[in-house]
């Protein structure tokens, strides 16, 4: 059984006799293309300044060079902001196991959250599904 800190705290919707055995997260791996996604994106100003800067000469007047950096400040902030908001999608799935019930709580941008339970005496089936390669390697799948 997996005991938690302030587990009240963080899942008040358990039952006041209600004990988690089983918590679990998503893969890592299963953030990898949103990662490298965002370093494409934090790459992108680099080049087109190597770019531009050797064969544009006036990007290095001093009047638009105050322009690219308020441009670029912009184009970072709304990077950082989608990385928030994909890591939160990303970190606060949660499955859990309980002695009663299996809980499936699917984070949903910043502000949404949508939960789903199910009465460990309903369950008639569970299968593990592992397709494809990166899956084979990280040892990771899909339960259903």
């Amino acid at each position: 059984m997996i005991q938690f800190p302030h587990t009240r705290k963080f899942f008040p919707e358990l039952h006041s006799d209600e004990q988690i055995h089983v918590s679990i997260r998503r893969h890592w791996a299963s953030f990898l293309g949103d990662l490298i996604l965002i370093v494409a994106l934090i790459l992108i100003p680099f080049l087109i300044l190597i770019i531009f800067g050797f064969t544009l000469p006036a990007i290095s007047n001093v009047s638009f060079r105050g322009f690219i950096i308020l441009a670029t400040s912009i184009y970072y902030l709304f990077i950082t902001l989608y990385s928030f908001i994909r890591w939160i999608d990303y970190y606060f799935d949660l499955l859990l196991v309980t002695d009663q019930r299996v809980i499936l709580i699917l984070q949903q941008g910043i502000f949404s959250r949508q939960m789903s339970e199910l009465p460990l005496n309903q369950v008639q089936n569970v299968r593990g599904v592992v397709s494809g390669i990166l899956q084979t390697i990280y040892k990771y799948g899909k339960v259903d």
